[in-house]
């Protein structure tokens, strides 16, 4: 229920108690424990909305509660062993907030319905929408598993269909004018060469270092925690020849200390962002990279192999767009001839 206060939401509980909460985009909900309509509910309302008030961390967590399956979640092989460490982090961050939400109803009560509401509420936001569904399917299918619930009210439901791919492929124009704003010998061209030769993630590009130099790449994906072995290319090598590295790995900060995956992405928005390419990011190199690839004839199984995806899928993606532009290239002469059939004699003119 919306009310006339901005970023003032409210809800009954299971006993019929109206609860209000301060909940601003990207910040924790907080609850207003005061009296509606009187000055200390209003005095409450100013500090949530100015940052100051404390959130009071949930002291007893409710047995067979959605946080405390959560819970239960997070310290599974579910959580651990399947996902990499920024994508538990986002998991975390997208279902502590939902289940928060819930407070102490029951997990096992949850239904298809609830969940296509929950989407919907996102509707405006379809990429949240669908990393939201995406998480609750990890979270079900551990609880049916567990037994925490009798059925995944997550199956069946569809994401949504998006106009856009996610991030910006690059153009190999966008590539040109990168390389033009930072030589051979820079920081940022040797970045670029790293990401454009490798395929490699920014969170392993910046584990990427001379140690590893025998010909090969060894990079255990913190994603997936695969290893994949990627051949170093003689592009590629040119470049890191040319560039000033650090001992441990090719891309340092300007303490010389290896960069974390946020500040080498920082770093990639300055250096796009000198370019004149505001649009383009360190993920849409890895994308254009598999592009390349497919399009000079890679297969599925070798674009897996080296972007150490799991799955044809993943890499179908770029192998039907590129059979997509040969076969039209190999077709599309037959739009521009017709074959003209010469007329059909008379009678008379037979004879």
């Amino acid at each position: 229920m919306k009310i006339d206060f901005k970023y003032l939401v409210a809800d009954d509980d299971r006993h019929g108690n109206r609860r209000y909460y301060v909940r601003k985009p990207g910040a924790p909900k907080i609850r207003l424990r005061e009296e509606f309509g009187t000055e200390e509910f209003r005095r409450a309302y100013d500090e949530a909305m100015a940052g100051r008030a404390v959130v009071k961390p949930k002291t007893k967590i409710a047995e067979g509660s959605a946080l405390w399956v959560c819970r239960a979640y997070y310290q599974s092989t579910w959580f651990l062993n399947k996902l990499g460490e920024s994508s538990q982090e986002v998991r975390r961050r997208i279902l502590d907030r939902w289940a928060e939400a819930l407070d102490d109803r029951p997990f096992r009560l949850i239904t298809k319905q609830h969940v296509l509401g929950w989407i919907d509420d996102r509707a405006d936001r379809p990429e949240a929408a669908n990393n939201f569904l995406k998480a609750l399917r990890g979270l079900f299918a551990f609880a049916v598993e567990r037994r925490f619930i009798a059925a995944d009210p997550t199956a069946g439901i569809k994401k949504i269909i998006t106009e856009t791919d996610g991030f910006h492929v690059w153009t190999e124009d966008e590539v040109d004018k990168f390389e033009a704003r930072h030589p051979v010998g820079s920081k940022a061209r040797l970045a670029l060469a790293l990401l454009l030769y490798t395929g490699v993630r920014r969170s392993d590009l910046v584990t990427l270092g001379p140690q590893m130099n025998d010909g090969f790449h060894r990079v255990k994906q913190r994603k997936t925690k695969r290893v994949i072995m990627l051949p170093i290319i003689d592009e590629l090598a040119s470049v890191i020849a040319a560039s000033p590295c650090g001992s441990t790995t090719y891309l340092v900060t300007q303490h010389g200390r290896p960069f974390s995956a946020k500040g080498f992405g920082a770093r990639m928005r300055k250096w796009c962002d000198d370019a004149g390419l505001p649009q383009c990011t360190a993920h849409g190199l890895r994308k254009v990279g598999a592009t390349r690839a497919a399009d000079r004839g890679a297969s599925e199984r070798q674009l897996m192999a080296i972007f150490g995806w799991s799955t044809v899928e993943q890499a179908s993606v770029y192998t039907r767009a590129a059979d997509q532009k040969r076969m039209a290239s190999a077709a599309i002469g037959t739009l521009a001839k017709r074959e003209i059939v010469p007329p059909q004699k008379s009678g008379t003119e037979r004879g």
